[in-house]
């Protein structure tokens, strides 16, 4: 097969999903799914989503799947949560994390807003936008820890009520069929 037309078919399927956004709904439901579908327990699958989001906020964009799963395993998390976690920021959503970052950073310390940007100012950015990532990465990390450990919770509690329940029909259907019929 041709590398140039897998590529430009993975790119029209992508863009395809971007221009309508009920596909984006569904791409949510879908990790959503896999995310409760995660073995592990709901501690281990919560805490590496939320290390996924947090390390979302830092500005290391392209290597933010292998940064998060490093750290969930160096943590001993689920990395694979700490992947489907690390996808809460993308390139949709980076400006809005950037700019409200250090919006939030300049707030912190006392600091006027932006206003117009220029070149030679960029560097006094960098202490605002560090530590307005990091209040904003962790506060979302906890409420998505939050989010994700009730909702898990809920999950494995209800497949292992589903579990017992068919397990006990079963040896209900085995006792019933070795007793035989009564002469």
């Amino acid at each position: 097969m041709n590398l140039g037309r897998a590529i430009g078919k993975e790119f029209k399927r992508s863009w395809r999903i971007l221009r309508r956004p009920g596909r984006w709904l569904g791409l949510a439901r879908w990790y959503w799914t896999r995310l409760l579908h995660l073995p592990g327990s709901a501690r281990s699958v919560a805490g590496g989503t939320a290390i996924g989001c947090f390390v979302s906020f830092t500005p290391f964009l392209g290597g933010r799947v292998v940064l998060s799963a490093g750290l969930a395993s160096l943590l001993r998390v689920n990395p694979m949560a700490a992947i489907v976690g690390s996808h809460v920021g993308n390139p949709l959503v980076y400006p809005l994390i950037f700019v409200g970052s250090v919006e939030l950073g300049l707030w912190l310390l006392g600091r006027p807003g932006l206003g117009p940007i220029a070149l030679e100012r960029l560097a006094d950015l960098a202490l605002p936008a560090a530590l307005g990532l990091a209040v904003a990465g962790s506060l979302t990390s906890l409420a998505v820890y939050g989010v994700v450990l009730s909702s898990v919770r809920a999950y494995q509690e209800k497949h292992k009520a589903r579990r017992i329940a068919t397990r006990r029909g079963r040896e209900a259907l085995a006792c019933s069929a070795t007793d035989g019929p009564a002469l």
